[in-house]
């Protein structure tokens, strides 16, 4: 390999992993945001009541005969 070739190869791999980490990041304060909200809230309703797309479960489609 060249020597051009060599350096774009680390650059990516270091941009991959940079991001990586960004994004790791940014989704554990996001968690830990939610985190906090539901303990201002109170345990027992607050992810039913701040988070409603989170906590609710998706009727499951059914194509056909229904046992």
């Amino acid at each position: 390999m060249k020597l051009r070739d060599k350096t774009l190869l680390v650059t990516s791999a270091f941009a991959l992993v940079a991001i990586t980490f960004i994004l790791l990041k940014r989704k554990e304060e996001k968690e830990a945001k939610m985190r906090d909200s539901i303990a201002d809230e109170g345990y027992e309703t607050a992810g039913d009541i701040l988070y409603p797309l989170k906590t609710k479960k998706r009727p499951k489609m059914n194509f056909g005969y229904k046992h």
